[in-house]
Order: C-alpha cells, then structure tokens, then sequence
C-alpha cells in the first residue's frame, strides 16, 4: 500500500483556501500549522494512524486555534445574495450560512463583550473543523457516533 501524504492533508488545507481569504500576514502561521501535520503523517504507518495521532495529539486544538484566528478572513458565502437557493440556506440554518455570517444576528445589535467574542469564534471554528472532518472517513465515522450517542443522551432527558 503506497502511502499519499498529499492526499491526507488535502482536505484540510482546500477547507482553509475555500473557507478563508488568507492574508498575507498569516500565510506563515498556516504553513507553520500544515508543515507540523506533514511531519505527523510522515511518521505515521498509514491514514487511519495519522488520523488517530492527530485526533490525540495537540495538533488537533491547534487546528480550531487556528481556525478562530482566520475567522475574521472568512470567505463572502457565494449564497448570501441567492435567497432563493434553499429552504436551509434561505432561513440561515446551514453550516455554511452560520460561518459566513460569523456572528449570530441577535448578538449584532449590542456590543459583544471579549468573553462573547472568543465563545463565538470557537463555537464557529468548532463548525469548521466539524465541516473538514466529514470529508475524511475515519473522523466522520467518529463525528457520526458522536452525533448519535448526543441525540440519545437528549431522547432520554440526559443532557
């Protein structure tokens, strides 16, 4: 079995590209972020152990450090003008429309304070690292068991 380094990291770095417009100042904090993740692959036996490695390892709080970092980079939704698009899009509930728009509306009309503003660039760099992992299938299999056993825990009053 060959073992396609690329191929492992390529789902992160285009979630950056698609999700960010990078600035030039933070390009090098990036690179850092993804020359760290290539050598965990490197020393890793195959996807399915980096993947784990990565899960257990700092790298992982590092990547929604990062992605709060960026939130005020985040890309227009090529949507926002397109109410039409779809029921989810339209009302706003899509993951995509709750990260494009960065902050929830309610909270718009008052001034956040430095405690709101942190919870709401990790709750959306939580989206973002959610929305990477279902592209790749082991951390999917984990998001979906998780989601499961969250969705039992409140059918059953046990929240």
């Amino acid at each position: 079995m060959t073992r396609n380094i690329d191929a492992w990291l390529e789902p992160r770095r285009n979630a950056v590209r698609q999700a960010f417009q990078v600035p030039q100042e933070k390009q090098p904090m990036v690179d850092s972020y993804f020359e760290k993740l290539r050598q965990l692959a490197e020393s890793s036996s195959d996807q399915g152990d980096f993947e784990r490695r990565m899960l257990s390892s700092p790298l992982s709080l590092e990547f929604n450090q990062l992605m709060a970092d960026l939130m005020p980079y985040v890309r227009q939704s090529p949507y926002a003008d397109n109410a039409g698009h779809s029921a989810s899009t339209a009302s706003g509930n899509s993951v995509n429309d709750r990260l494009y728009k960065g902050i929830d509306t309610s909270a718009a009309n008052r001034q956040p304070s430095r405690q709101d503003t942190k919870t709401e660039m990790k709750a959306a760099a939580r989206m973002v690292a959610e929305e990477v992992g279902w592209h790749i299938p082991i951390v999917r299999r984990v998001l979906t068991w998780l989601n499961l056993w969250h969705l039992l825990r409140r059918w059953f009053g046990k929240r």
